[in-house]
């Protein structure tokens, strides 16, 4: 008879890690062998954990000081795996598999280290943060395809009984050839999901993260019945500590209260959350991160003390960049069973890379381009108009032109101030390196309600983010339709 083993999502927060440490210390809360028809021992837990690079210090701490010393002690298998790429043909990085784990890789130190592409280089190279609606697309790209990767190389293992060896990356394509067609292997259960009591909605969600397997066990709701306040309370008791939600620095479905939490502890975190949502809202002012609050306007909110660490690292970035962002707006008739008269609205973006150089030059370009073209110039701000609503305030800045005296600010040229009369005035001095406001020059406005209609505007950037146009050829087909300008995809000639 060939042993079973149950693999076993750890997610490294208070569910999974006291569920863990159940069936450690109580065998009969352990899964049944049907080949024995006992409860399974300790080595046939495969425990696997995903790299996203975004984990708290805390987390790593916790789960160094009490997890992995009683891994070790039992000899239970632990495999960290994360992406080795952008792509899913780029594979994965098995960072660790090893009964005796010496090292929690979790933090954006620890992928950095080791070359493991973390949600967080998606986010700053793409302009984007999490997703707020479902479906939950950094759990599938960055749990659920690297979950994915590792059980199809142990199905391949197991199939040669060589389910003991550690697994190589390299044989993902191997192991997923061979699958086609077959379900998974029988020796392999799971995987265990660490649900609470209070989470059983999600089940009926979790074929969503695209994990390999038939067969999802929810121990904690369907056998040991334990809420949240179980599993917390269960943990305490062992452990003598409070432990801490495992949750990346930007997550955005993070509650106001814990966030405030969390954030006055680990400071860092904020800066994160604060940094991911600057690269986001300088190209579309709607595209905040917490459903809440944005992230600039929380922290001044409760955590002011960290302003000067937003300014420093956003003052470590070398090089900016000079963008285009152009969105064609186009109206469509779709009706649903709930709104038969519906129309949705539709855009396509275009973001083109104009220029590159440091922050001050591309400051002094952006006023250049606004000069020579007459564009306006707006000072974006963001602004809570009520709790769970969010908007962007723009302002006018009337009055400048390439012969404007500009104040110094910290580090650097400061060009964002208040609206003001004449060209001889400065500039109000504001910190550089700032977050918030930032300008914008604009040519075509963003519509309010005409359709089809066009926006254009240039902004200063971090230079990490990617030009990028879904379909260039149907984008200029859709700009000509709308503006009458043939060569939307011209870049302009700039004089430096």
């Amino acid at each position: 008879m060939k042993p079973y083993f149950v693999l076993f999502n750890f997610g490294a927060g208070v569910e999974s890690s006291a569920l863990l440490c159940k069936w450690i210390f109580d065998p009969s809360s352990r899964p049944i062998d049907p080949n024995t028809g006992r409860p399974i021992e300790l080595h046939q837990i495969i425990v696997l954990f995903a790299i996203t690079g975004l984990e708290y210090q805390s987390t790593k701490f916790l789960v160094e000081t009490f997890i992995l010393p009683l891994l070790r002690q039992h000899g239970i298998r632990l495999i960290q795996v994360g992406r080795a790429g952008p792509s899913q043909k780029d594979g994965i990085i098995v960072a660790s598999d090893s009964t005796c784990p010496a090292e929690f890789i979790c933090t954006r130190e620890d992928a950095d280290r080791l070359g493991i592409w973390k949600l967080s280089d998606e986010h700053d190279i793409s302009a984007s943060t999490p997703k707020l609606g479902r479906p939950h697309t950094c759990a599938m790209k960055y749990k659920g395809f690297t979950l994915d990767s590792a059980i199809f190389i142990l199905e391949f293992y197991a199939r040669g009984e060589r389910l003991h060896q550690p697994i190589v990356a390299a044989d993902l394509a191997q192991a997923r050839k061979a699958a086609k067609g077959k379900s998974k292997a029988p020796v392999l259960w799971g995987p265990v999901l660490g649900y609470n009591l209070d989470e059983a909605g999600r089940m009926s969600r979790s074929s969503e993260y695209g994990c390999r397997g038939e067969q999802y066990l929810y121990p904690l709701i369907t056998v040991l019945k334990w809420d949240r306040a179980d599993c917390f309370n269960y943990l305490k008791s062992l452990f003598g500590v409070d432990w801490k939600k495992s949750a990346c620095t930007r997550c955005p479905f993070v509650e106001e209260w814990s966030a405030v939490e969390r954030y006055q502890l680990e400071p860092y975190g904020a800066v994160d959350a604060v940094q991911a949502e600057f690269n986001t809202l300088v190209l579309n002012d709607r595209m905040h991160l917490f459903s809440h609050h944005s992230a600039f306007t929380f922290t001044k909110k409760y955590l002011p003390e960290v302003d000067h660490l937003v300014a420093d690292s956003l003052a470590q970035i070398d090089t900016w960049a000079l963008f285009r962002v152009r969105r064609a707006y186009q109206e469509f008739f779709r009706p649903t069973d709930k709104n038969p008269t519906h129309w949705q609205v539709d855009s396509m973006r275009e973001l083109v890379k104009l220029a590159q150089g440091d922050r001050i030059s591309m400051d002094l370009l952006l006023l250049q381009v606004a000069d020579e073209r007459r564009l306006t110039l707006e000072k974006v701000e963001t602004v809570d108009l009520r709790k769970r609503k969010f908007r962007s305030n723009r302002k006018l800045i009337t009055g400048l032109s390439s012969s404007i005296i500009i104040t110094k600010g910290r580090k650097g040229i400061d060009l964002r101030g208040e609206p003001y009369q004449g060209y001889s005035q400065p500039l109000a001095k504001l910190d550089y390196f700032k977050c918030f406001p930032f300008v914008r020059a604009v040519r075509y406005p963003r519509p309010i309600l005409s359709f089809p209609s066009a926006e254009e505007f240039y902004v200063v950037a971090p230079d990490r983010i990617n030009e990028k146009v879904a379909d260039q050829a149907k984008f200029n087909q859709a700009w000509y339709a709308i503006t009458g300008e043939a060569e939307a995809g011209q870049q302009l000639q700039l004089f430096i």
